[in-house]
């Protein structure tokens, strides 16, 4: 039996040609097709918003080697804001957690701020996993593609401040209730009642659970 381990790598652009043994389907770098395929890759990895995952699988009495299993692709041009453009996860490494940890690691670099992403409103699979990460639907574009709208995603990351602020209130058994002396007896709220606090967000690390579904949103 064997233990997967995983790491997240910023991508060098020189080893872009890595990613077709995760994706067969990218064209050969040189060739006619391939410069409006790798376009915008080229472009993330030259502004550093490119991610590999590699992972090892540990076999018992010895070490195995990493091996690029996945890799993520994003912008800033999506109105200033980040936009996940592309997500690929190797066959035969999916529903392992790897493009959740892909995707959790881009929204570490994005504390407070929005994160953006759209799939095909027809990939049922892939809609049901953004909105599992907590991703909500934000609308959708319609003529992009033929009887098929684009949905696009949105997630507010909290800041760090916000993730303490949730971890404190979940540690406290009874929610305190805000006292006023200047309530008259009679008004003050029903016992128990508490103003509501957003719920916590799932961990951003980099860790793959075994049997995590990770379906990832096709790329754009």
């Amino acid at each position: 039996m064997t233990k997967l381990r995983l790491k997240i790598d910023a991508m060098n652009p020189s080893e872009l040609d890595l990613l077709r043994d995760i994706d067969p389907d990218l064209p050969v770098i040189g060739t006619d097709q391939w410069r409006a395929a790798w376009d915008s890759l080229f472009r993330a990895a030259h502004e550093g918003l490119c991610w590999v995952a590699r992972a090892r699988q540990d076999e018992r009495g010895g070490e195995g080697t990493w091996e690029v299993v996945g890799y993520i692709a994003s912008h800033r041009c999506f109105f200033g804001r980040m936009f996940i453009e592309h997500v690929m996860v190797a066959e035969a490494m999916r529903r392992r957690g790897v493009a959740t940890a892909l995707i959790r690691h881009v929204e570490s670099r994005c504390r407070g701020r929005d994160v953006f992403t759209s799939v095909r409103a027809s990939r049922a699979g892939a809609c049901t996993f953004l909105e599992r990460l907590e991703y909500e639907p934000a609308g959708e574009l319609h003529g992009l593609n033929e009887d098929d709208p684009q949905r696009f995603y949105l997630r507010r990351v909290p800041s760090r401040k916000q993730r303490r602020q949730d971890r404190q209130y979940e540690e406290t058994d009874t929610p305190p209730v805000e006292c006023r002396e200047d309530v008259p007896d009679g008004d003050s709220p029903e016992s128990g009642e508490a103003p509501s606090v957003p719920a916590d967000e799932a961990s951003s690390s980099i860790a793959a659970p075994a049997g995590e579904a990770a379906d990832a949103p096709p790329e754009v």
